[in-house]
């Protein structure tokens, strides 16, 4: 419906609500599978960042300190903590043939 006084529709935005359409293939593992190997002593906050980076990247893409600072809007320490810490539990693996410092997420 349109306004009368500025000639908008009455949808603020244009866009259907609906995801960006970008997927990734299932890979039948759940997301809770993917903690078991962090301690359980980890900050829950620490806890939210391994899951939105295993969201984003999965099994099956690799990524590097920079996708990291930049999927969890954080600067290059606590990028590099986050990737030590991970590397440590075992829940991410060095990448072998794309240059240092890229990683992937291994599964059990």
């Amino acid at each position: 419906m349109e306004n009368a006084k500025t000639g908008h529709s009455g949808s603020k935005t244009g866009h259907s609500g609906s995801k960006t359409g970008h997927s990734r293939p299932k890979t039948g593992y759940s997301k809770k599978e993917q903690h078991n190997e962090v301690p359980d002593d980890v900050s829950n906050k620490t806890k939210q960042h391994i899951q939105v980076l295993f969201e984003r990247f999965g099994y099956d893409q690799f990524f590097g300190r920079t996708e990291v600072m930049s999927e969890l809007s954080i600067t290059a320490c606590p990028a590099s903590a986050l990737i030590k810490k991970m590397l440590d539990w075992g829940i991410i693996y060095p990448m072998k043939g794309k240059g240092k410092g890229k990683y992937f997420f291994g599964r059990k």
